[in-house]
């Protein structure tokens, strides 16, 4: 299964929704644009993006106008 998703500007309960909640080892989240969740670098934002990368689906970026700025600092790796 594959599921798009963008604009959640740091919004990280868009990650309960019970459509991410069917996807299985294998699949894939597309977020496009405006993640909004790696910012400031604070302990907050870093275990937001340790549990994010420790999702079973593949979770791939498409980057919007304002994340190229952000891209270089913070990469969500498995």
């Amino acid at each position: 299964m594959i599921c798009v998703t963008g604009d959640l500007h740091g919004d990280i309960t868009r990650f309960r929704s019970p459509v991410l909640k069917k996807l299985r080892r294998g699949d894939a989240l597309i977020i496009t644009g405006d993640f909004g969740c790696i910012w400031d670098g604070s302990k907050k934002e870093k275990k937001m993006l340790k549990k994010l990368g420790k999702k079973k689906y593949n979770v791939l970026f498409a980057e919007g106008v304002h994340a190229r700025r952000i891209s270089r600092r913070a990469v969500v790796r498995r």
